[in-house]
């Protein structure tokens, strides 16, 4: 191999190690954001609260059907799953879904 060619292979070497460290760093530094869920479950329909990187929010959409959630004291005993997402916002942020908005109120949705 010429001398040429091995410090290109040298050099893109070098800047792949740079982005990947980049890469890994950029994603330590992101903050998690918390979201608001309204799913239909094998339970029926249930207010979820997440903490997700902002930056995979669509994949965490996406993988959410199917998954099994964290069951509260008040639910059933059998696992509970996620059957479909119907709307998820930010915490911050408001529903459209009227059945949504009603399920925020319920007094065991509060806090």
């Amino acid at each position: 191999m010429s001398d040429n060619l091995m410090m290109k292979y040298a050099a893109l070497g070098l800047l792949l190690v740079l982005g990947l460290q980049w890469s890994a760093m950029a994603a330590e530094n992101e903050k998690r954001q918390d979201y608001k869920c309204y799913l239909e479950t094998n339970q029926g329909f249930k207010l979820m609260r997440f903490s997700w990187f902002e930056s995979k929010v669509n994949q965490y959409l996406l993988s959410l059907p199917g998954t099994e959630l964290p069951r509260l004291p008040r639910d059933k005993s059998i696992p509970l799953y996620a059957k479909a997402v119907l709307e998820c916002v930010k915490n911050t942020e408001s529903f459209t879904l009227e059945e949504a908005k009603l399920a925020e109120l319920a007094p065991e949705n509060q806090g």
